[in-house]
């Protein structure tokens, strides 16, 4: 699959560029069809008879938005290694790189550290639109910063590949 991607027309930087885009795309997509089906099923599942007012909208919509964010972090962070070792080689790798980062968020959130204890209170249980808000925009911005670094190194590691 690889020398046939490699006689096609196009350079080694425009086919990381598409995968990296494709998957922005797929997971934008696939957010927004998230969020929708939570506002339509919400009446279903409501067993506490609590209103759909615009505040539950926009918590879902920002939740939906946060999540595709850190899905997308993980993607950025384990596509050099498929671009380095193959599919196989990096399935393996990238199982012990989340578990590694799932223990060491585990261990950054506790409630014995201080930053959690910061993260919890800016976020409260009956978080402000402005302040969700910021937080989405900051995880966009950590995104968007993991997304370019990601792609700059696929980009070296697949030219240095031999095919």
């Amino acid at each position: 699959m690889e020398r046939y991607r490699a006689t096609l027309p196009f350079s080694r930087k425009d086919i990381i560029r598409a995968r990296y885009l494709s998957v922005i795309v797929f997971s934008a997509v696939m957010a927004c069809a998230a969020a929708l089906l939570s506002i339509v099923s919400f009446p279903l599942f409501n067993s506490a008879g609590i209103p759909l007012t615009g505040q539950i909208v926009f918590e879902i919509a920002i939740a939906s938005a946060a999540s595709m964010l850190i899905s997308l972090m993980m993607v950025f962070l384990a596509q050099p290694l498929f671009f380095r070792f193959g599919h196989m080689e990096a399935l393996r790798l990238s199982v012990g790189l989340f578990a590694m980062l799932g223990c060491l968020a585990m261990a950054t959130l506790s409630s014995s550290n201080p930053i959690s204890n910061w993260l919890m209170s800016i976020a409260g249980a009956n978080p402000d639109p402005a302040v969700l808000s910021c937080l989405c925009a900051g995880i966009a911005a950590l995104a968007l910063a993991l997304c370019a670094i990601s792609c700059a190194v696929s980009t070296k590691v697949y030219r240095a590949r031999d095919l």
